[in-house]
């Protein structure tokens, strides 16, 4: 599954549990390839007082992210 993950505003972006932080300008976003158990979502995005954070449980990061130009985006902390 893809999701895309917007700014609304200027925000940071962290990604759990490798704990890398990523600033994402207000009109850019990333685009998140989302790993899915069966039909369901694994992991969830939340937001905190600075921006969002994207997390997956179980100690792994198995998302593949790329910016709005079209560049991975490393999450490895």
């Amino acid at each position: 599954m893809e999701i895309r993950v917007w700014g609304y505003r200027d925000i940071i972006v962290r990604f759990e549990p490798s704990g890398a932080e990523y600033p994402l300008a207000q009109g850019r976003y990333f685009v998140i390839d989302w790993p899915v158990d069966g039909q369901s979502p694994v992991g969830g995005v939340v937001w905190d007082e600075d921006g969002l954070v994207v997390s997956e449980p179980g100690g792994g990061l198995a998302h593949r992210i790329w910016d709005s130009d079209g560049n991975e985006v490393s999450v490895i902390g």
